[in-house]
């Protein structure tokens, strides 16, 4: 949270990032019924799809009762829980998870660990001894095969430790069980584990993945005034020359091509322009503009998403904001009074055409 909110928030400010976060979470669901985005439902909910041409057609009402009926949707519980077995006959793990004998950690999440610890065992060198170290071991990890996890024996008491975020909630993991099982001592570990019941509480949650000076009061005052400074809320944003509310940010605007670098449109993916000096004639040379948490494709071909809110654009076409926010609506458009003052009579043309909206 710390990472898509920022640092330094008053708690309205944090409180409103964290909200915008959690709205671009559930539009990933709503791209999904339009069949857009990076998801897709599994054959047998795929009844509840949309086709775009047909969301496109609905009112906000009928996307709304669709949406709900989507929420209301229960996942088959016993169909997962078959795959995971399933999955789990492939893997030779000398202890099964059912010999875990405590109550503080959740069946299920028990079950996930033992799968992902097979599938780590599965893989060749995933699991590596720590030179000059018998009973240590390096664990790749699942999420990011570049990183590895240091799982260390302890013989005296025959406790596995970890440095993972899960191990700090749990006393225990995957690449804990996957680091003893390689060791040879997942008994003593599960033994172990079995005595020591984790006294597991949401501020250990939360205190495990805060920095070291969380909560201190920086001894440099030079520093406490740049803290001071960046903890105030500007009330008004700059985009193009022109002022905008930033309580409005959330909002769809419109921009101007004309001395910016906006080059390719967020929803279709074709270009406004071939390059930046172009600026196309009238009335093509106006976009559709919102601050969103922005996907992309890194380096390594992975699709991410920004940290936080950037400006996106689209062209001034309904179904190229749909293809992104399945929920959007023209009128939801908000128009400043620079920006009408600005209005060519074809741009009022195009947007009345596209958009359906009479200025």
């Amino acid at each position: 949270m710390q990472k898509v909110c920022g640092k330094n928030l008053t708690l309205p400010k944090f409180i409103t990032e964290a909200k915008d976060y959690v709205e671009s979470q559930e539009n990933q669901l709503k791209m999904a019924i339009v069949q857009e985005g990076n998801y897709r439902f599994k054959g047998e909910y795929q009844h509840l799809e949309v086709p775009m041409q047909t969301w496109a057609t609905w009112t906000s009402e009928q996307r709304k009762r669709h949406i709900a009926k989507v929420n209301r949707c229960k996942v088959q519980q016993k169909e997962i829980v078959n795959v995971v077995a399933e999955k789990n006959q492939n893997i030779c793990i000398s202890q099964p998870a059912e010999s875990c004998t405590f109550s503080d950690v959740p069946a299920s999440v028990l079950t996930d660990m033992w799968s992902k610890a097979g599938d780590i065992l599965l893989i060749e060198h995933a699991v590596c001894k720590v030179p000059g170290q018998q009973d240590s071991r390096r664990v790749t990890s699942m999420s990011n095969s570049k990183t590895s996890h240091y799982v260390e024996y302890t013989r005296k008491s025959g406790r596995v430790s970890c440095d993972c975020y899960m191990y700090k909630l749990y006393k225990i993991c995957q690449h804990a069980v996957a680091g003893a099982e390689d060791i040879g001592v997942l008994n003593l570990f599960i033994t172990w584990r079995n005595r020591n019941k984790n006294n597991f509480t949401l501020t250990a949650a939360v205190n495990s993945t805060l920095p070291s000076t969380a909560g201190k009061k920086p001894t440099d005052k030079s520093t406490w005034k740049r803290h001071k400074t960046s903890n105030a809320t500007a009330t008004v944003t700059t985009v193009d020359g022109i002022v905008l509310d930033q309580s409005a940010e959330s909002n769809y605007i419109f921009r101007f091509l004309r001395n910016t670098r906006i080059m390719v449109c967020y929803g279709c993916g074709k270009k406004f322009r071939q390059n930046i000096m172009e600026v196309p004639e009238e009335p093509q040379d106006i976009v559709i503009a919102r601050k969103e948490f922005r996907q992309y494709v890194n380096e390594a071909g992975l699709l991410k998403m920004s940290f936080k809110k950037e400006f996106v654009h689209y062209h001034t076409k309904k179904r190229c904001v749909l293809h992104k926010d399945p929920s959007f609506e023209p009128q939801s458009i908000v128009i400043s009074t620079d920006i009408r003052s600005l209005l060519q009579e074809s741009h009022k043309t195009l947007i009345k055409h596209e958009l359906g909206i009479s200025l």
